[in-house]
Protein backbone atom coordinates (compact mmCIF):
# COMPACT_ATOMS: atom_id res chain seq x y z
CA UNK A 1 0.00 0.00 0.00
CA UNK A 2 1.01 3.43 -0.76
CA UNK A 3 -0.81 6.26 0.76
CA UNK A 4 -3.68 4.50 1.89
CA UNK A 5 -4.50 2.94 -1.43
CA UNK A 6 -3.98 -1.20 -2.57
CA UNK A 7 -1.74 -2.11 -5.58
CA UNK A 8 -4.07 -3.78 -7.86
CA UNK A 9 -2.05 -7.26 -8.52
CA UNK A 10 -3.78 -7.53 -12.13
CA UNK A 11 -3.11 -3.92 -12.87
CA UNK A 12 0.85 -4.55 -11.94
CA UNK A 13 1.17 -7.53 -13.66
CA UNK A 14 -0.16 -6.39 -17.30
CA UNK A 15 2.27 -3.48 -17.01
CA UNK A 16 5.37 -6.26 -16.05
CA UNK A 17 4.01 -7.82 -18.85
CA UNK A 18 3.29 -5.26 -21.60
CA UNK A 19 6.87 -3.37 -20.79
CA UNK A 20 8.72 -7.43 -20.99
CA UNK A 21 7.17 -7.70 -24.44
CA UNK A 22 7.29 -3.85 -25.33
CA UNK A 23 11.52 -5.26 -24.78
CA UNK A 24 11.22 -8.23 -26.42
CA UNK A 25 9.55 -6.77 -29.47
CA UNK A 26 12.18 -3.88 -29.59
CA UNK A 27 14.98 -7.10 -29.33
CA UNK A 28 13.21 -9.09 -32.18
CA UNK A 29 12.23 -6.16 -34.39
CA UNK A 30 16.29 -5.03 -35.09
CA UNK A 31 17.09 -8.81 -36.72
CA UNK A 32 12.92 -9.59 -38.00
CA UNK A 33 11.88 -10.04 -41.21
CA UNK A 34 9.69 -6.65 -42.03
CA UNK A 35 8.86 -4.41 -45.10
CA UNK A 36 11.06 -2.14 -46.78
CA UNK A 37 8.92 0.78 -45.89
CA UNK A 38 9.16 2.16 -42.12
CA UNK A 39 6.06 3.60 -42.55
CA UNK A 40 4.51 0.12 -43.81
CA UNK A 41 5.89 -1.70 -40.74
CA UNK A 42 4.92 0.53 -38.40
CA UNK A 43 1.24 0.96 -39.88
CA UNK A 44 1.05 -2.88 -40.01
CA UNK A 45 2.22 -3.29 -36.14
CA UNK A 46 -0.28 -0.07 -34.87
CA UNK A 47 -3.50 -1.53 -36.95
CA UNK A 48 -2.44 -5.15 -35.20
CA UNK A 49 -2.26 -3.65 -32.19
CA UNK A 50 -5.31 -1.85 -32.12
CA UNK A 51 -7.41 -4.66 -33.52
CA UNK A 52 -6.73 -6.66 -30.88
CA UNK A 53 -7.54 -3.58 -28.23
CA UNK A 54 -10.79 -3.36 -30.18
CA UNK A 55 -11.28 -6.95 -30.00
CA UNK A 56 -10.26 -7.06 -25.81
CA UNK A 57 -12.76 -4.19 -25.17
CA UNK A 58 -15.33 -5.55 -26.47
CA UNK A 59 -14.93 -8.44 -24.50
CA UNK A 60 -15.10 -6.41 -21.43
CA UNK A 61 -17.60 -4.45 -22.01
CA UNK A 62 -15.91 -0.98 -22.37
CA UNK A 63 -18.47 -0.55 -25.26
CA UNK A 64 -21.94 -0.57 -22.73
CA UNK A 65 -20.13 2.17 -20.54
CA UNK A 66 -19.10 4.16 -24.00
CA UNK A 67 -21.22 7.94 -24.14
CA UNK A 68 -19.47 9.82 -26.70
CA UNK A 69 -22.09 12.22 -26.21
CA UNK A 70 -19.92 13.19 -22.86
CA UNK A 71 -16.63 13.54 -24.42
CA UNK A 72 -15.62 17.45 -24.77
CA UNK A 73 -14.47 18.53 -28.82
CA UNK A 74 -10.98 18.83 -27.21
CA UNK A 75 -10.68 15.46 -25.97
CA UNK A 76 -11.27 14.68 -29.76
CA UNK A 77 -8.98 17.26 -31.02
CA UNK A 78 -6.03 15.60 -28.34
CA UNK A 79 -6.83 11.86 -29.53
CA UNK A 80 -6.32 13.07 -32.81
CA UNK A 81 -3.14 15.25 -32.07
CA UNK A 82 -1.70 11.71 -30.44
CA UNK A 83 -2.99 9.31 -33.49
CA UNK A 84 -1.10 11.33 -35.81
CA UNK A 85 2.08 12.09 -33.52
CA UNK A 86 2.11 8.92 -31.81
CA UNK A 87 2.32 7.29 -35.52
CA UNK A 88 5.20 9.42 -36.86
CA UNK A 89 6.89 9.07 -33.39
CA UNK A 90 6.56 5.42 -33.49
CA UNK A 91 7.65 5.08 -36.89
CA UNK A 92 10.75 6.50 -36.18
CA UNK A 93 11.26 4.57 -33.03
CA UNK A 94 11.26 1.51 -35.31
CA UNK A 95 13.63 3.20 -37.93
CA UNK A 96 16.18 3.63 -35.07
CA UNK A 97 16.03 0.27 -33.46
CA UNK A 98 17.25 -0.57 -37.09
CA UNK A 99 19.75 2.34 -37.39
CA UNK A 100 21.04 1.39 -33.68
CA UNK A 101 20.81 -0.64 -31.04
CA UNK A 102 17.96 -1.40 -28.86
CA UNK A 103 19.41 0.26 -25.42
CA UNK A 104 20.27 3.63 -27.54
CA UNK A 105 16.40 3.53 -29.51
CA UNK A 106 15.31 2.97 -25.77
CA UNK A 107 16.30 6.09 -24.35
CA UNK A 108 13.23 7.91 -25.68
CA UNK A 109 12.00 6.54 -22.40
CA UNK A 110 13.92 8.50 -20.01
CA UNK A 111 14.16 11.50 -22.06
CA UNK A 112 10.30 11.92 -22.60
CA UNK A 113 9.29 12.31 -19.38
CA UNK A 114 12.06 15.53 -18.89
CA UNK A 115 10.84 16.99 -21.86
CA UNK A 116 7.06 16.66 -20.43
CA UNK A 117 8.09 18.14 -17.19
CA UNK A 118 9.85 21.57 -19.16
CA UNK A 119 6.90 21.38 -21.36
CA UNK A 120 4.25 21.44 -18.36
CA UNK A 121 6.77 23.90 -16.65
CA UNK A 122 6.85 26.61 -19.71
CA UNK A 123 3.34 25.64 -21.20
CA UNK A 124 1.43 24.67 -18.01
CA UNK A 125 2.58 26.68 -15.30
CA UNK A 126 3.86 23.56 -13.50
CA UNK A 127 5.89 24.14 -10.71
CA UNK A 128 9.81 22.69 -11.06
CA UNK A 129 11.12 21.94 -7.82
CA UNK A 130 15.10 21.88 -7.28
CA UNK A 131 14.65 18.20 -6.38
CA UNK A 132 13.08 17.65 -9.89
CA UNK A 133 15.40 19.66 -12.23
CA UNK A 134 18.39 17.81 -10.14
CA UNK A 135 16.86 14.49 -10.84
CA UNK A 136 16.13 15.11 -14.55
CA UNK A 137 19.94 16.47 -15.05
CA UNK A 138 21.26 13.10 -13.64
CA UNK A 139 18.49 10.70 -16.08
CA UNK A 140 19.65 13.21 -18.93
CA UNK A 141 23.67 12.72 -17.73
CA UNK A 142 22.64 9.33 -17.85
CA UNK A 143 21.29 9.17 -21.20
CA UNK A 144 24.55 11.03 -22.64
CA UNK A 145 26.60 8.17 -21.05
CA UNK A 146 24.14 5.24 -23.14
CA UNK A 147 24.51 7.00 -26.25
CA UNK A 148 28.07 8.33 -26.56
CA UNK A 149 29.55 4.89 -26.30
Amino acid sequence: TSGGRQLDPVGASVIVIASLLWASGSVFARHADQPASQALSAGMQMLAGGLALLVLSALTGEWARLDLGGVPPRAFMAWGYVMVFGSVAYACYLWLLKASTPAKAATYAYVNPVIALVLGSVLGDEVLTLWTMGCSVVVVAAVLLVVSK
